[in-house]
C-alpha cells in the first residue's frame, strides 16, 4: 500500500494550457486580408488625371511645334531654332518688355499709394463712419475686372466718355481731355482696381 501511494504520488496532475486547434488551423490558413479599394481615391484621380491631360497634351503639343518650321504643300516641317530667335531677339520684345514694366510698376506704386492713404485715414484719424468707409474702401476688390475696365471705358473714352463729352460741352471745345486707353490711363484704372488689396494689407 505505501508502494501505491508514491506510484499515485508521482502521477499527480500537472495543469497544462491548451490552445483551441480550430484557431491556430484558423490563423494559419485564413489569407491575410485584401485591402478594400477606396472609392475617394478615384474621386481625386480622375479629375487630376483629366486636368493633366488637358493642361499637359497642349504643352507638349505647342513645345513640339516650336522646333519646326511651318509645313506646306510645297515644303514638308523641318526643325530649326529660328522661331526662338525671332521671339527673343526681336527688337520689338524690348519695347513690349518696357511698356509691360511700366504698367506693372506704375500700377503697384498707385495701388500702395491709394491704398495706404486710405488704411491710415482709417486707422490713424477720427474719421467718421469707420465702418462704412471700411465697406466703402474694399468695394473694387469685389467688382469684377471687366466691369471696372468697361466702366471706366464708358467714363473716359476719348469718343463716348462722359468725361470728355461733358468737358468738351463746357469748353466748347473737340479736343480729347482724358483719354483711358493711354499708358497713364491704363495704371489709373489697374492701381485704383488693386488698391484694396494694399488697403487690406495696411490696415
Amino acid at each position: 500500500p505505501q508502494g501505491g501511494g508514491e506510484h499515485r504520488a508521482s502521477r499527480k496532475f500537472v495543469p497544462t494550457r491548451v490552445f483551441p486547434v480550430t484557431d491556430a488551423v484558423g490563423r494559419l490558413a485564413l489569407p491575410a486580408a485584401v485591402p478594400r479599394f477606396d472609392s475617394k481615391w478615384l474621386l481625386i484621380g480622375v479629375p487630376v488625371a483629366l486636368v493633366v491631360w488637358l493642361a499637359l497634351v497642349p504643352l507638349v503639343f505647342l513645345l513640339w511645334q516650336s522646333f519646326l518650321t511651318p509645313q506646306s504643300a510645297a515644303a514638308p516641317a523641318q526643325y530649326t531654332l529660328e522661331n526662338f530667335r525671332t521671339a527673343y531677339l526681336s527688337g520689338d520684345n524690348a519695347r513690349l518688355f518696357f511698356n509691360s514694366l511700366q504698367f506693372a510698376v506704375g500700377a503697384a506704386v498707385l495701388s500702395l499709394v491709394v491704398g495706404t492713404g486710405l488704411a491710415w485715414m482709417n486707422e490713424r484719424t477720427n474719421t467718421p463712419f469707420k465702418t462704412l468707409f471700411f465697406a466703402l474702401a474694399i468695394i473694387p476688390l469685389v467688382i469684377p475686372g471687366i466691369l471696372f475696365t468697361v466702366a471706366w471705358i464708358m467714363l473716359a473714352s476719348p469718343k463716348i466718355g462722359v468725361i470728355n463729352l461733358v468737358l468738351q460741352t463746357l469748353f466748347d471745345t473737340d479736343a480729347v481731355i482724358v483719354n483711358i486707353y493711354t499708358m497713364a490711363g491704363m495704371i489709373w484704372v489697374d492701381g485704383l482696381h488693386y488698391s484694396p488689396m494694399a488697403f487690406l494689407l495696411m490696415t
